[in-house]
């Protein structure tokens, strides 16, 4: 988690945006972590107007397709870092 943190905050540096991390540790199968809570409803209330993940499956293991509906409902940019590459979750945990 320490490298996909370093990795967004180093492309939201050298892209000139003020940034702010929101991470939660733990199952992307929980839907009541405390961080996703705060991105919907910072999202849900204008505060958001761009979403830079690492990886598209590391905002929740199910269920990103609701998030990013809500994104373009509320008109918020989406950006994916790695969105080409192949691997998958466990790929990536095996590789840490």
């Amino acid at each position: 988690m320490v490298r996909q943190v370093a990795l967004l905050e180093s492309y939201c540096a050298v892209n000139g945006w003020a940034y702010e991390v929101i991470s939660d540790i733990g199952s992307g199968l929980n839907y009541r972590k405390r961080g996703l809570k705060a991105l919907v409803s910072r999202i849900c209330s204008g505060e958001v107007g761009r979403l830079v993940l690492s990886h598209k499956d590391r905002l929740l293991r199910f269920g990103s397709e609701l998030v990013l509906s809500l994104c373009e409902y509320f008109g918020v940019e989406v950006i994916v870092i790695n969105a080409s590459e192949d691997s998958t979750f466990e790929e990536d945990l095996a590789s840490q």
